[in-house]
């Protein structure tokens, strides 16, 4: 018997992840994606005159489907919910900044080897009515939240275990768990997250991501994409050179 006719068109990866996310934002604040990265730069048709460095790290506790995220008190991104992170110092390395910027916000401590194994991938960020590219350096770690652990630093190969009385915030971000990641608030993040971290987040194994977003004037009061392109791979490729 022949298969029923559809005109459902096919859902990629990318978006049938998203779907999962109620808070994802819509489609039309996400932009046109590209297959290649040389598609995605003659699109953008943008070149920066400079850029600045930054470091981004994300805390989940997978075997909860947990997330923590910092609500923002002043400075880029103020009153939104953003992972942990911030400026490349003078002298500093990505990881460096990474395992510096996490313990100042939240006060957990992550090893430096540690944190080097951790990252995610980097992301680019270009926009209309700036002259500068972000270019951030996304790191991963997996934790274990239990008040019976006795310290931040015991760990085993794939989680990093934690005394949740550690976690604190500062004048800047305060740190709070939201219990289900699939419930976090996409539409009060930057519109990216609603693209790259829902597919992270929904992937059954580890992988690595890169991306290039080229976003509308406006900045976070417009906050919407124009073009982009992603690479996504396993973190386990034995072919994957990457930092």
């Amino acid at each position: 018997m022949a298969a029923p006719v559809t005109n459902t068109p096919p859902t990629d990866a990318s978006t049938e992840a998203r779907l999962a996310f109620r808070h994802a934002l819509p489609s039309s604040r996400l932009g046109q994606e590209y297959k290649s990265l040389e598609s995605f730069r003659k699109a953008s048709g943008f070149v920066p005159a400079q850029k600045k460095e930054y470091s981004l790290v994300v805390i989940t506790e997978p075997a909860r489907r947990r997330i923590l995220l910092g609500e923002k008190h002043r400075g880029f991104g103020k009153g939104m919910h953003n992972s942990f992170g911030g400026k490349v110092e003078l002298g500093e390395s990505d990881v460096e900044s990474a395992k510096r910027e996490l313990e100042e916000e939240t006060g957990i401590c992550v090893p430096m080897e540690r944190m080097a194994q951790s990252k995610l991938g980097t992301l680019w960020f270009t926009f209309e009515d700036s002259p500068t590219e972000m270019v951030v350096h996304v790191f991963r770690i997996n934790v274990s939240c239990d008040s019976n652990t006795v310290s931040s630093g015991e760990m085993d190969e794939s989680i990093f275990r934690i005394d949740p009385n550690v976690i604190r915030g500062c004048d800047e971000i305060t740190p709070v768990w939201f219990p289900d990641w699939h419930e976090i608030p996409m539409h009060n993040r930057f519109a990216d997250d609603s693209v790259w971290l829902t597919r992270v987040l929904s992937s059954q194994e580890e992988v690595l991501v890169d991306g290039w977003f080229h976003f509308e004037p406006g900045g976070q009061e417009v906050n919407t994409i124009l073009h982009y392109y992603m690479d996504f791979r396993p973190k386990n490729n034995p072919d994957d050179c990457s930092a």
